[in-house]
């Protein structure tokens, strides 16, 4: 029996190659421009599989494909000063990446360019500008002759940013062609690798899905349902209404910080307090410094505007913020009329303050380049634990995809009690850049 999820996941996915024609949708997302469901959504690539064999790679700016939709719908609250329209390059607004992806694609088939080309996607495939790097630090550099530039891991990032930002394909309405000449030049390369390389390119590949910076989403059930078990689906964690369990995760969405986020430091610390009582108290702070007024480009030294959610257990109580603001974003314009539809997933995260299992707190922090800023929540958590001989604990943490930021988790024991691990009244966690999900597990035991 172990053995019929991955015979039900070869099944489909054969189904899913033998067909004579499928497209997947390549998202690539700049983490320079974060969002919560990892960075913005300026360029996808639709890839065509052709009868289980790959056919074309063709690179797209998202706005093109936006500027001719056939719906009109309510954009987040927080982007209604920037946008009047909700489109696929701001769909990604969802820390849980099938929900962002099943929104992505449902805007790009909605596309008067994809509708009359009857074209619907079969899966989606987020990349972050940090597996790019890597790809080229296996491929080794590759010189874009026609613009004067010879990109490697190293410069990769900056050298496109600033050809979109300030390059002459910007006049001519064309900025991401560049991602245009890139794309198929790079796949080639990585199509002639040796066998060593090869495998390199695996070990990579695999680190990064660990660290949610390429997450798989399929409609096809059995194959997500797979991504999911084998930790690459970017789902947020569901948690066991059986036994006690902490939940963390920290959100960043940029609103109108143009490239900051790649100018931007940020540090993460939990502090989890146990009484005796078996009431759990939680302490999270947030620092971020701006070092933008080191770097070359208007992009990075722009002010940087970043919405900072944090998501705990569903009905948490929420006890204090400190730092940062409340911010009330100003609609560009009215969506009383009934030209506009809302999305009722968006509709139930801003309502509620809460998705899927965990409430969500937020708070605005503005910081000039040069500048530092710290926001801390404090909250307690709605279940007690039950403090027993042998008590089992568990604790999730789930970073977002495309940030890179060290974190430190401390979890203090109740009075009387030690953890079984390391006999300490402390448990402890630190990583300078942790995988996508971190989980805890202990046991309290009364100090003998």
């Amino acid at each position: 029996t172990a053995l019929l999820p991955a015979e039900s996941f070869l099944a489909s996915f054969s189904a899913l190659l033998a067909a004579p024609e499928t497209h997947l949708a390549i998202l690539f997302q700049n983490n320079s421009e974060l969002r919560p469901g990892g960075g913005f959504l300026g360029s996808f690539g639709d890839l065509t599989i052709q009868n289980g064999a790959f056919a074309s790679l063709a690179v797209n700016d998202t706005y093109d494909f936006d500027g001719q939709l056939l719906v009109k719908v309510v954009p987040p609250r927080e982007l209604q000063g920037l946008t009047a329209l909700w489109g696929a390059r701001d769909a990604n607004w969802f820390f849980d990446f099938p929900t962002s992806a099943k929104k992505t694609l449902w805007f790009l088939e909605q596309s008067k360019i994809y509708v009359e080309q009857k074209r619907s996607f079969a899966g989606a495939i987020a990349i972050n500008m940090n597996v790019i790097a890597d790809l080229l630090e296996i491929t080794g550099p590759l010189e874009i002759s026609e613009y004067g530039r010879t990109l490697d891991g190293s410069t990769v990032f900056d050298e496109i940013q600033s050809e979109v930002r300030s390059g002459a394909d910007r006049e001519r309405g064309d900025a991401k062609h560049i991602l245009k000449v890139l794309a198929p030049r790079l796949l080639e390369r990585l199509g002639a690798l040796d066998e060593r390389a090869r495998g390199e390119l695996l070990k990579k590949l695999g680190e990064r899905i660990r660290s949610k910076d390429i997450m798989l989403y399929f409609k096809d059930p059995v194959l997500e349902a797979y991504m999911e078990t084998a930790g690459a689906s970017g789902a947020m964690a569901r948690l066991a209404e059986n036994s006690f369990t902490d939940y963390l995760a920290v959100s960043l969405a940029n609103v109108g910080g143009a490239k900051t986020d790649a100018a931007i430091t940020q540090e993460i610390s939990i502090r989890s307090m146990i009484a005796l009582d078996g009431i759990v108290s939680n302490a999270v702070s947030i620092s971020r410094e701006h070092r933008g007024d080191s770097r070359n480009g208007w992009w990075y030294r722009s002010k940087s505007h970043a919405l900072i959610e944090v998501y705990a257990p569903w009905h948490s109580e929420l006890v204090s913020i400190a730092g940062g603001s409340d911010d009330d974003p100003i609609p560009a314009r009215s969506y009383s009329s009934g030209d506009f539809t809302i999305d009722p997933d968006l509709q139930g995260l801003q309502t509620a303050h809460a998705f899927l299992d965990a409430s969500i707190f937020s708070r605005w922090l503005h910081l000039d380049a040069g500048e530092k800023g710290e926001i801390s929540f404090a909250y307690a958590l709605p279940q007690k634990l039950t403090l027993a001989d042998k008590t089992p604990y568990s604790f999730i943490y789930e970073k977002q995809s495309g940030v890179t930021a060290p974190i430190s988790i401390t979890i203090t024991a109740p009075a009387g009690y030690v953890w079984v691990s390391n006999n300490s009244v402390t448990l402890s966690y630190e990583s300078e850049n942790p995988p996508g999900r971190v989980t805890l597990l202990d046991t309290l035991v009364p100090i003998r």
